[in-house]
């Protein structure tokens, strides 16, 4: 019995291990369907007047969105014709001096016909797996349950409020005429 655990310990680990560097791989490359796609874990839909959308340029979207108390830069990147994928800065994850490491990557649409933009935030499917194998490992529930709340919910918090702060500016931007750095969609 004492083996079975063992194996299906490790084997976990190979799968965070799997998962881990998919989602670098994703979070790194800008994939499309890796920031589209995911279990949503914070959504905004702002509606908007169709005669208004105007895509932003990813850079207004930036210098709208710099570094803060919260949080690292948030850097963006076109997808598709009014979709953009959006996530921390790469460079700048820590746990202290308020930074943190994210728990979750961004997505947002505007969607011309229901005259609306979404915001979406995707969790990042490491974090539960490293949970059930920190479990695995002989960590009690109790514990993992309360480095989960701790860290996990602290980064939530604070990447809600940034997730928060994307969807005013990019309302914001959305509903600006061109001449403020957007393109008609």
């Amino acid at each position: 019995m004492e083996n079975l655990n063992e194996i299906v310990i490790n084997a976990l680990g190979l799968v965070v291990l799997i998962v881990t560097l998919v989602e670098l791989i994703g979070y790194g490359t800008w994939d499309k369907r890796y920031f589209r796609f995911g279990i949503p874990i914070f959504r905004r839909s702002i509606p908007l007047n169709s005669e208004t959308f105007v895509a932003p340029s990813v850079s207004h979207m930036e210098a709208g969105l710099p570094a803060s108390f919260w949080g690292p830069p948030i850097q963006f990147q076109e997808i598709a014709p009014g979709e953009f994928a959006f996530r921390n800065s790469i460079s700048e994850f820590r746990y202290f001096g308020i930074k943190y490491p994210p728990i979750m990557h961004g997505y947002l649409a505007s969607e011309k016909a229901k005259e609306r933009l979404v915001v979406k935030g995707h969790l990042i499917l490491m974090y539960p797996l490293l949970i059930l194998y920190v479990i695995g490992i002989g960590i009690s529930f109790d514990t993992a349950l309360v480095l989960l709340v701790l860290f996990g919910g602290m980064s939530y918090l604070c990447q809600a409020i940034r997730f928060n702060a994307v969807a005013k500016m990019a309302t914001n931007f959305f509903s600006a005429n061109p001449s403020q750095g957007g393109n008609a969609v």
